[in-house]
C-alpha cells in the first residue's frame, strides 16, 4: 500500500486532484448504512473506493486491493465482464460464489490522469466489467449522488 499512498499524495499535490473526496467519503457512509454488513460490494478500486476500506472501515468491499499473481478466476470474470451479468452465466456464477449483491462506483474524475502503476490507464480492458450505468441490464440503481452510484445486482 506504500506505493499507492505515495502516488496518491504526489498526484494530489502536483495535479490538484483528490482521489477520495469528502463527498465520496460521505456517500460511502450512506452505502454502509444501506447495504447489509454480510453482503459483498463489488467496487472499482481505481475510482478511490480502495480507500473506503481504511478510511470508512468498509469491510465488505471485494476489491480492497488487487495483486495479479494470486487473482481468482471469479475476480478476472468480474473485472472484465461484470456489465454482461444478464447474459453471461459464468459471470452470474462468479458473482454468486462471492455473495456479491451490490456494485459501488465513485467519481473517476479525469481518467487521463490515471497513468501510474497505482492507477492503471484509461479504458483499461481489464476493468471494462465496471462500465455500468442506469441502463445496464442486470443492475438496479439504489443510491445516486452526482457521479456516485450504488447498484443492486439483479441475478
Amino acid at each position: 500500500m506504500g506505493f499507492r499512498t505515495y502516488d496518491l499524495n504526489i498526484k494530489s499535490i502536483l495535479q490538484n486532484r483528490t482521489y477520495y473526496t469528502n463527498q465520496e467519503k460521505n456517500f460511502v457512509d450512506e452505502v454502509k448504512s444501506t447495504v447489509p454488513e454480510n453482503t459483498t460490494i463489488l467496487n472499482l478500486p481505481y475510482d478511490g473506493s480502495v480507500l473506503a476500506f481504511s478510511v470508512n472501515d468498509m469491510q465488505n468491499l471485494y476489491y480492497k486491493t488487487l495483486s495479479g499473481a494470486n487473482e481468482s478466476t471469479e475476480s478476472k470474470l468480474i473485472r472484465s465482464d461484470l456489465r454482461n451479468i444478464a447474459s453471461n452465466n459464468d459471470v452470474k456464477l462468479a458473482v454468486k460464489s462471492i455473495n456479491a449483491q451490490y456494485v459501488m462506483l465513485l467519481d473517476r474524475g479525469d481518467e487521463s490522469q490515471f497513468n501510474s502503476i497505482a492507477w492503471g490507464t484509461p479504458g483499461d480492458p481489464d476493468w471494462q466489467g465496471f462500465c455500468i450505468d442506469e441502463k445496464t441490464e442486470g443492475f438496479e440503481l439504489v443510491l445516486a449522488q452526482d457521479n456516485l452510484r450504488l447498484f443492486k445486482i439483479c441475478y
